[in-house]
């Protein structure tokens, strides 16, 4: 290579250097105001430059800069993005009754409104599509509580069915804990009705009137019999008979 190849050379790097620098401050600029996706559609593109570069020049001190500021920016994003997640996890483990279900439907949508004006700027698109999942389920909550007092046993039992169904596989601990404490009701108001016609009844009939399976009939009864104002005095185990208190 000839003196003035080497230098054009230089020249050529010298610029570059210069341009990435000018890009690094844009970067910094973004970042400083958390404008998070200008500054990382920004160094990703710097660093494509870069690489393109690569085998004209010595740029590794270059693209470990940018990597390093890369990383710090993600570091950054990320923080911002766990808060709203941990908000979300939060209300997940908050517990649910049919009295408190408004007000925290009420605290759902306001987190929602919330990520939703920041979903752009700190990608929190997936977080938003899992809170409009979870508030569908909510409002299919909200239906079933003002409802299912009106509806017959069988009527209601579907919507519940059907719903825990449809929830099985999901991560959402409040709302399959508030329908089985619902379904629970309608079991004792159907168990209450039953003693006072039966001294006692065996649990292949009791469950053909439930539409149930013996199975998880037994394990509702065992939850059942540990209330106080539970109607069930026994579950005799011998002859698989349900003996009411009388």
């Amino acid at each position: 290579m000839s003196f003035l190849e080497k230098l054009e050379k230089v020249k050529s790097k010298k610029q570059l250097v210069e341009d990435l620098d000018y890009y690094k401050s844009l970067i910094i600029k973004n970042h400083s105001s958390e404008d998070f996706k200008s500054a990382l559609e920004k160094i990703n593109s710097t660093i494509t430059l870069i690489h393109e570069y690569e085998e004209l020049f010595d740029l590794k001190k270059e693209l470990l800069e940018f990597t390093k500021l890369k990383l710090n920016i993600n570091s950054n994003l990320q923080k911002h993005q766990e808060l709203y997640f941990r908000r979300y996890n939060n209300l997940l483990k908050e517990n649910l009754t049919e009295t408190n279900l408004e007000d925290f439907s009420k605290l759902l949508v306001m987190l929602k409104d919330e990520i939703d004006n920041k979903c752009d700027e700190f990608f929190l698109h997936a977080l938003s599509d899992n809170i409009n999942q979870y508030l569908r389920f909510i409002n299919r909550v909200y239906v079933i509580v003002n409802t299912y007092k009106l509806l017959n046993y069988h009527s209601a039992c579907q919507k519940i069915l059907q719903l825990v169904k449809e929830i099985k596989s999901m991560n959402y601990p409040n709302i399959k804990a508030l329908i089985l404490s619902i379904y629970q009701r309608l079991l004792s108001k159907q168990f209450t009705k039953f003693s006072k016609q039966y001294e006692k009844l065996s649990l292949e009939q009791l469950s053909n009137e439930l539409a149930l399976n013996p199975d998880q009939l037994k394990s509702f009864i065992d939850l059942i019999i540990q209330s106080p104002n539970s109607v069930i005095k026994q579950f005799n185990s011998n002859t698989q008979e349900i003996i009411f208190k009388r």
